[in-house]
Parts: C-alpha cells; structure tokens; sequence
C-alpha cells in the first residue's frame, strides 16, 4: 500500500486535528498503534495517554484485551472488578503526573460500575521516577515518592464506589531518550485466569495474575 494512502487512513481514522499528528514521531507513533489496535479486532482495547477506557467480560465470553504504550514515566490506573453474578470489569487509565485531569477521568469511568453487585475488587497504580531520581533513590524511597499519587487514585476510587479498595503500586522502570517510547501495561481477562497483567519496558518485563482466590505478588521473569 502507498504510504500517503496508509498515512491518509490513519489520520482519518482516528480523527487527528493537526497536520502535525502525521509528522511527529509521537503521534505517528500513537496513530499507528491505534490503526494496529483497530485491525486486531474487537477484543483488544486501546488507551493512549490522557486517556481512560474500561472493558467487560461476561461469562462464557472470551477474553478481552485493554493495554496502553508510552508510558515513558506516565502514570497508569488499573482497577479491576469481578461481580457477583460473574462479570468481570477493568479500567485502565494514562496520564502525566497531573492528578487533576486523572482523577475526573477516573471518576468518570467508575460510574459505569455497578457498585451494589462488587464480589471483589483492586486498583494497581504504575509509576515510573524520573531517570535522575532512579540514580539517586533505592526502591523503598521511590516507593514512598509515588505514595500520595497511589493514595489520591485510591481516594476517588474508594469514595466513588463506597467501599475499602486495596491498592498496590507497581513501579517500572525506562530510560529516557529523544523518540524512544516505551513502558506498556497489557491486562487480559479471562474466565479461566482472571485478570493477567503484563509490564514491559525495553530492560524489565513483568507480570502478575489476580483473581478472589488468588493473588500472586509482581514476579520478574527477565
């Protein structure tokens, strides 16, 4: 395919307002991952930064896919719901470390969850330090330095659904050079697994499986 006709598309597709959106290598970037999110199928969900999306599976379903990429030292909210009758909902979130703009969309999304029917519950917040704090603090310490992020996001979330909701922040790590966008968070459900997540970086990949009667702590593979 020509590629002014591939680039054309894209752009259409996905309703960019800028001519500049076809040059930048950022939003080239996100474009693509949005056509390629598009032809997968209806099963996978893309969320690009300052974004936020949920996704639902019913039993007897197949699963369903929510992921984000480019997180390059963004934060990532991912809170998952399994009901009483069997459902099993996530949202995922992508945003700056500007609370404001995070919280109202995360506060919107939680709305779509029927708080009444809540068998059980978590929200894992992602964070990432600046590359100069990664070389001045141990893990404990930025641990601490992403504490109120984690706490703010799970504020909303627990005033929202009127509930205790057990939080956990998950850390990841990139390096950061001009065009290299990286950190992804990839969450499947499943009725067989529940949920699954997946971290990757180009130097850390991660993952850790959660469900009512199982959850295993964040075990590095590499």
């Amino acid at each position: 395919m020509n590629i002014r006709i591939l680039l054309f598309i894209i752009f259409t597709t996905h309703s960019f307002t800028s001519v500049q959106a076809m040059f930048s290598p950022k939003h080239a970037w996100r474009a693509t991952r949005q056509f390629l999110a598009h032809v997968l199928g209806d099963n996978r969900t893309l969320v690009c930064m300052s974004e936020g999306k949920s996704i639902k599976l019913e039993p007897g379903e197949n699963e369903q896919v929510i992921f984000t990429t480019g997180l390059c030292g963004c934060v990532a909210a991912l809170l998952y719901v399994q009901n009483t009758n069997g459902t099993q909902q996530t949202i995922l979130t992508h945003y700056p470390r500007n609370m404001e703009h995070h919280g109202n969309k995360l506060h919107e999304l939680l709305s779509e969850i029927d708080r009444t029917s809540i068998e059980d519950v978590r929200l894992f917040v992602f964070g990432n330090p600046l590359e100069e704090d990664w070389h001045k603090y141990d893990g404990k310490e930025i641990v601490a330095r992403y504490k109120h992020i984690k706490d703010s996001l799970q504020s909303i979330a627990q005033q929202r659904l009127q509930r205790t909701i057990p939080t956990q922040y998950v850390p990841y790590y990139t390096t950061f050079y001009p065009g290299k966008l990286e950190g992804e968070v990839h969450a499947t459900l499943s009725n067989d697994n529940g949920l699954t997540v997946e971290i990757s970086t180009w130097s850390q990949r991660d993952s850790f499986r959660y469900n009512k009667n199982r959850f295993k702590e964040l075990e590095e593979s590499t």
